[in-house]
């Protein structure tokens, strides 16, 4: 359970009922986010529900059909691209929380093997 909001600005106790953020609603899919640090056309980052089955290369082909709306977008895709990774296991010991871990994805890997879990945190930028 988590603490609970009383509905006039106060917090305390504990919740009566399950978040619905948790990994047992999205079963057997996890929820992960994608952020393209420092654009713009995208200041947050977006939430995808996957199967942590699906490999990287269609992971990453979801995120070239999303993030192809900023009209950059085609002058940075063949460009390589510096990954970062955030997960429940790694936050506390990231020293720079604006990127994450550096990692390097293998196309043909799942995102499980890949270490990516429910409500993970993918973020990545143009490398200079």
């Amino acid at each position: 359970m988590r603490v609970c909001h009383d509905g006039r600005g106060r917090y305390g106790g504990e919740c009566q009922f399950p978040h619905r953020e948790g990994e047992s609603v999205y079963s057997p899919d996890i929820l992960v986010y994608a952020h393209w640090l420092w654009n713009p056309f995208f200041c947050a980052p977006a939430a995808f529900r996957v199967s942590p089955d699906m490999k990287w290369r269609d992971f990453q082909g979801m995120l070239e059909q999303f993030y192809s709306a900023d009209p950059d977008f085609s002058q940075v895709r063949q460009k390589p691209w510096r990954w970062f990774l955030v997960t429940r296991e790694n936050a506390h010991s990231i020293s720079d929380p604006d990127y994450g871990v550096p990692f390097e994805p293998v196309p043909e890997k799942t995102l499980r093997e890949l270490g990516i879990t429910h409500k993970a945190f993918v973020k990545f930028e143009p490398a200079s």
